[in-house]
């Protein structure tokens, strides 16, 4: 009997996440279905993407995957979970594109502010108000 390849490029990524969380009794909880949120990000052609609550990176990795030239911002107060996912995200070759920030949703997320607004561009704002309504109710936004 031969084995189905799965069609998710971050199954291990994914797995890994599951095991870390059953090892440590942490709050480390993968999204059921990565390629899914690839789909959503291409959809929109999102340019940015923030995610709060990077875990080991599963999320991260579907969204930069799906959205080709999207930069994703991730925000994640475990040292630990930073490091394990900043050594997927760079095995996986995007880390030219993901950048993990460590520490508090509350302190990173004004810094983040801080560099979107610099652009020149008028839909930056909208997508901060954006970004703060979608991550409070489900932790991510895409714009």
């Amino acid at each position: 009997m031969s084995k189905v390849k799965s069609s998710d490029p971050f199954a291990k990524v994914r797995a890994a996440t599951l095991a870390h969380r059953a090892k440590h009794g942490c709050g480390a909880w993968p999204y059921d279905n990565g390629p899914l949120l690839g789909v959503m990000a291409a959809a929109v052609e999102a340019k940015r993407i923030l995610e709060l609550g990077t875990a080991l990176g599963y999320t991260s990795l579907s969204f930069a995957n799906g959205a080709s030239k999207a930069k994703v911002d991730t925000i994640e107060r475990d040292p630990e979970h930073v490091r394990l996912a900043r050594a997927n995200i760079a095995a996986a070759g995007m880390d030219r594109r993901i950048n993990v920030h460590e520490g508090d949703f509350a302190k990173v997320l004004p810094t983040l502010d801080a560099a979107m607004t610099s652009r020149s561009s008028t839909a930056i704002p909208r997508c901060l108000r954006c970004t703060r309504r979608c991550a409070s109710c489900c932790g991510s936004a895409a714009c």
